[in-house]
């Protein structure tokens, strides 16, 4: 149904939530559930939730982006 009203109202929120919902998968390939495991490199809660924020922030733009908060490994 929300498909449905996407395409008939021509948004393309959709899109950006899949390309939002991408890049969260992919910072939680890069930070460790259990902080005894942490390496460096890997993202830290701040991080983390940085990364999040900034998804969110695209989808609300209605454009995402990729973004790396964290440094590179």
């Amino acid at each position: 149904m929300a498909r449905r009203r996407a395409d008939e109202g021509d948004e393309r929120t959709g899109e950006a939530v899949g390309q939002a919902l991408g890049e969260v998968f992919f910072l939680l390939e890069d930070y460790p559930i259990d902080p005894d495991l942490r390496e460096p490199g890997d993202l830290t809660d701040a991080e983390l939730l940085d990364g999040v924020r900034a998804a969110l922030e695209a989808v609300r733009r209605g454009s995402a982006r990729r973004t790396d908060p964290g440094p590179e490994a």
